[in-house]
């Protein structure tokens, strides 16, 4: 007696527990409360499908409105789905929006040698293998359902279940919740040996959605061809620990009341960031020139001190560099990327 007919049976789509008829099945979405429906025979079922609505964004106090009125891009009604230029200008600091692709690592791997054991019991059942697929698409679809819904309201998903997540956002919040379901899903699983890849690519928000995709792909296909439970972000490859040392340094720098780097100087570090890379990667020695280089611009940019005193200080640590000094090699191999977020963060900085 449902709408939509399936072989022998039906299924009715409803908003309440009432039935034509008894029913053989009820699914009960992205709700785990069955013991509600009394004795109907039930399950729970989740799926990622939150989407941000455009009641969400404040469209009469966004900088970028008479804008989108320009371009016929505001939403139509509250209800309606936002549009990706809402989201995008919602971003702390360039309107831009960030693409996250997130997949499990060695999943062939898992399923095949995950439950297997030296000794004479096996654990790699159907059942147990069940369990473990039934798991892991309960953490893609309703735990990550859970994360965009309530903690990251602004960001759009795409797909998510199984193993893997595509999601669209404003570009720095989708950064944070790129670390959130990696730890999440360590945690979740407790076992260090099941790890996640991701990758994350930032466009204007009139960027082709079908071109984006391709080229988050492609990001995250570098995070697994350069050894697995890595991020990608902006064709820069990283550990999921060397991106959180590039998240502190990017946090502790960015713009703020008292943090105030000029464009031009931000600039000018992503050029000695380049040449400190043709040395450590090329082993052109030319490439120390940015030592002198940065000093002489430190030793001139005396406003720099008062206006960015943390940006002044982290830059003077980099004339400093030893190459054999571990911790500050690793500040130099990651400068680019870490100035490249500052730049970012700036609020249409030039």
């Amino acid at each position: 007696k449902g709408a939509l007919s399936i072989f022998d049976h039906s299924v009715l789509l409803s908003k309440t527990a009432t039935f034509p008829d008894q029913p053989y099945l009820v699914i009960k979405l992205n709700n785990g409360e069955t013991d509600k429906l009394g004795q109907l025979p039930a399950l729970p079922k989740y799926i990622a499908n939150y989407i941000p609505r455009a009641e969400s964004f404040d469209c009469e106090t966004c900088p970028e409105n008479a804008i989108c009125k320009q371009k016929g891009d505001l939403p139509y009604n509250n209800d309606d789905p936002a549009k990706f230029n809402c989201i995008a200008n919602s971003s702390g600091g360039r309107s831009m929006l960030g693409f996250l692709k997130v997949d499990v690592d060695n999943l062939g791997k898992l399923f095949v040698f995950g439950l297997k054991r030296d000794g004479k019991q096996q654990y790699d059942t159907i059942s147990r293998l069940t369990t473990f697929s039934r798991m892991l698409d309960l953490f893609f679809s309703g735990w990550v359902d859970k994360l965009t819904s309530v903690d990251y309201p602004h960001c759009y998903t795409v797909f998510s279940g199984g193993d893997d997540l595509f999601l669209v956002g404003p570009w720095d919040e989708l950064l944070n919740l790129a670390d959130q379901i990696r730890n999440d899903f360590t945690m979740f699983t407790g076992n260090p040996d099941m790890t996640v890849s991701a990758g994350v690519f930032v466009s204007k928000a009139r960027f082709p959605i079908s071109r984006a995709a391709y080229e988050v792909n492609e990001d995250l296909e570098a995070s697994k061809t350069s050894g697995r439970n890595s991020i990608t972000i902006l064709n820069n490859t990283l550990t999921w620990e060397d991106w959180q040392f590039v998240k502190d340094q990017w946090k502790k720098l960015s713009p703020g009341q008292n943090e105030k780097a000029s464009s031009a100087f931000l600039y000018n570090l992503l050029k000695y960031a380049d040449m400190w890379q043709d040395y450590s990667k090329n082993n052109n020695i030319t490439g120390l020139r940015y030592q002198p280089l940065l000093a002489y611009n430190l030793a001139r940019n005396t406003e720099l001190k008062r206006s960015a005193p943390g940006t002044y200080s982290w830059a003077e640590e980099l004339i400093k560099l030893g190459p054999q000094n571990t911790g500050q090699r690793r500040m130099l191999d990651n400068m680019k990327l870490i100035v490249t977020l500052l730049i970012l963060r700036k609020n249409g900085g030039v």
